[in-house]
């Protein structure tokens, strides 16, 4: 049995240091919409600066920071693959790594679980283990498991394959377009459709046995 690895941040292809600015980025746009609001008047001008008093000011800041920073999540909620959930499964279209074609279209009256990872993801070597013990117990059960690796040289993937012994089928997406369908920001994402063609579940990142159960859940779920 593999070892079990906890690991709770998904990786982005853009990796860390762009989602460190882009973080950078919020928190300044934030400010600079709070600041209007609050009166700030910047400078070095030590008579110039917060035209607020004590703690009052201090409550009045942080809750102003706090409501547009729940603003700015929620828009960013609205557009992130949870809204997937209850709709209709985008196509796929896919190769596997032997160059058998694949659709989603063909797959209808069965659940169908898609895991978009890559080599270079540590959450996602740590999942793969998870999701090929997965497969083994469902496959048999009207249940078609799919690890869909995402912008990767097919020969790297097929090596990646070989040496980790994974048995669950691997499609590649080439050109990012599944995971972009699936609004894949963040690797890995499980996805989870059911018999009638839409998404019962969305799972982002990987948090160890937890993770795993969850999503076996889900798939027994959807089974019924």
């Amino acid at each position: 049995m593999a070892a079990t690895t906890t690991v709770t941040a998904p990786q982005t292809a853009t990796q860390a240091a762009p989602a460190a600015t882009s973080a950078v980025a919020t928190t300044d746009a934030l400010l600079s919409r709070a600041a209007p609001q609050l009166d700030l008047k910047l400078g070095n001008d030590k008579e110039k600066g917060l035209h607020l008093s004590g703690t009052v000011g201090v409550v009045v800041m942080m809750g102003l920071l706090t409501l547009l920073l729940g603003q700015n999540l929620a828009a960013r909620a609205d557009d992130g693959p949870a809204v997937l959930q209850g709709k209709p499964a985008p196509a796929i279209a896919l190769k596997t790594l032997d160059g058998q074609a694949l659709s989603l279209a063909d797959q209808k009256g069965k659940v169908v679980l898609i895991d978009t990872w890559a080599t270079w993801c540590p959450p996602c070597r740590a999942s793969l283990p998870h999701l090929d013990k997965l497969y083994q117990s469902v496959k048999d059960k009207g249940v078609n498991v799919y690890a869909v690796n995402v912008q990767e040289e097919a020969d790297d993937v097929e090596a990646f394959v070989k040496k980790t012994n994974l048995t669950v089928p691997v499609l590649l997406d080439k050109d990012g377009a599944v995971s972009q369908a699936y609004k894949a920001s963040a690797i890995p994402e499980t996805i989870i459709i059911g018999k009638d063609g839409k998404v019962a579940k969305v799972f982002i990142g990987f948090g160890g046995e937890e993770t795993a159960r969850e999503m076996k859940a889900a798939v027994e779920k959807a089974m019924k």
